[in-house]
């Protein structure tokens, strides 16, 4: 395949990032008042379509034996990124229930580019462009135009709260990025590094869900809404997860950096057919911003240099 469609799979990646956060924002809105049993289901269908995947593609069902064959740097690069991978998972949920997905995703993903920078400079090597800085700066200022429209509204303290517990989701998504990166340039294949990567969170949600005091076993709301989360959980929690281990074959964690920039405007595009999130974002420090993260992102791509210096064919 060409470089240009792994190129396409960080895009397609960034597109159901968006649709996974809107879904889930409706869900919680619309019925599904369990943001422990909607993660359960997500980090199952995770570990369940993972091995689905690799089982059509080798015919091999059992896998404790190729994990037994990994070496050990890749079970602890493992081990780590099913920890990291809760802590994403369950600050996202829980942040989109309080905050929204246009507001979570705003904070995350304004966030992630100059994280993600700096975990592919030390951990993976990457070298670190001027252009991938400047744009990440760009958007951290953006961030800012956002704290600004939001101290001037918000009274509510359990919204403050989670807007700095939200930045765990980038620091945590960064670094389990760059940890996928590295398996995947072990060569292990895509299902294969998800298969490995969500047992644990599956586990721990699991537990969490059964254990708890208030665990609604019963709840029919619940029972019935299984399909639609399984659904959810293939098309924007498996898909793009495995379309990101393609798109690290041949490109950069640094060049996947650049990328996130696009997956606020594409949550902010979504929820225009929530009136609620169509609110929330009718201020100019807003539209400021998401402008500012659309340039950070052209910046990063090297757009306005090829417009100063154009080629002629």
């Amino acid at each position: 395949m060409k470089k240009s469609t792994f190129s396409a799979f960080f895009l397609l990646f960034c597109f159901l990032i968006a649709a996974r956060d809107v879904a889930i924002e409706f869900f919680l809105d619309n019925g599904i008042k369990d943001p422990v049993f909607m993660l359960m289901i997500f980090c199952l269908c995770a570990s369940i379509f993972s091995w689905l995947f690799k089982f059509i593609r080798t015919g091999k069902s059992k896998f404790l034996q190729e994990f037994q064959e990994l070496n050990k740097n890749q079970k602890y690069r493992f081990l780590k990124l099913g920890c990291a991978t809760t802590v994403v998972y369950v600050v996202t949920v829980f942040g989109i229930d309080i905050l929204g997905a246009s507001i979570f995703n705003f904070l995350d993903y304004a966030t992630i580019p100059l994280l993600t920078l700096w975990m592919a400079n030390k951990i993976i090597g990457d070298k670190i462009h001027r252009d991938n800085i400047i744009a990440s700066i760009i958007c951290l200022v953006g961030l800012g135009f956002f704290f600004y429209d939001a101290l001037d509204r918000s009274e509510n303290t359990q919204k403050w709260m989670w807007m700095i517990i939200a930045f765990l989701s980038p620091v945590f998504t960064a670094y389990s990025s760059a940890l996928q990166k590295q398996q995947v340039d072990d060569n292990l294949h895509p299902d294969l590094v998800l298969l490995f990567r969500f047992p644990i969170p599956a586990a721990i949600m699991t537990l969490w869900f059964f254990l708890r005091p208030s665990s609604e076993l019963g709840n029919i709301e619940l029972i019935g809404s299984i399909p639609g989360l399984v659904i959810i959980g293939l098309l924007t929690f498996f898909l793009p997860l495995w379309l990101l281990c393609f798109g690290f074959m041949k490109d950069s964690l640094a060049k996947f950096s650049s990328y996130n920039f696009l997956i606020p405007i594409f949550t902010i595009l979504l929820s225009l057919f929530n009136d609620e999130a169509v609110k929330r974002f009718s201020h100019p420090p807003i539209y400021i911003g998401m402008g500012l993260i659309i340039i950070g992102f052209f910046v990063s791509e090297g757009f306005f240099k090829k417009l100063k210096n154009p080629i002629l064919k």
